[in-house]
């Protein structure tokens, strides 16, 4: 089970970066995301 939560807490930036990538790219703000990006350790371009 704690392997599980690891798997998805590692997993979650990546899947949540990729999410964004369509917002840059047609100048969408991603203001619907509440999440702050200093939380984790991708530096949002």
């Amino acid at each position: 089970m704690a392997f599980l939560l690891l798997l998805a807490y590692s997993l979650f930036p990546i899947a949540y970066s990729l999410l964004r990538i369509p917002y840059f790219l047609f100048g969408i703000s991603d203001s619907r995301f509440p999440i702050p990006d200093s939380r984790f350790p991708i530096s949002s371009p």
